[in-house]
């Protein structure tokens, strides 16, 4: 994350990009997803399952991921605001030194 305010600017930059490509992404699964229904019409029971398995389990990992980049997102957003602060009271410490 960067113990300075430029890198947790980056960071959180990062973190946006990533949301947004997952975002994007997101897009494409649902659109996936979609489409297994028809295809377990044609399946055996087995396989109808295992590709019933494999859709909820993608479902799920993509929630979680966009869970845990959409709380880091926010978590980064609070670090930048914190870096912030710290720069604007270290701004003003050297303003009050140079008047004493």
């Amino acid at each position: 994350m960067g113990s300075v305010l430029a890198v947790a600017k980056d960071f959180l930059q990062q973190h946006h990009r990533m949301l947004n490509e997952l975002q994007v992404k997101g897009t494409e699964i649902n659109a996936l997803l979609a489409t297994v229904p028809e295809l377990l019409v044609t399946l055996g029971e087995s396989d109808r399952v295992n590709v019933e398995s494999k859709a909820e389990s993608l479902h799920t990992q993509w929630t979680t991921l966009r869970q845990v980049l959409e709380r880091r997102t926010e978590l980064s957003a609070l670090y930048v605001k914190f870096h912030s602060l710290i720069v604007e009271l270290a701004t003003h410490i050297d303003s009050v030194t140079e008047k004493l």
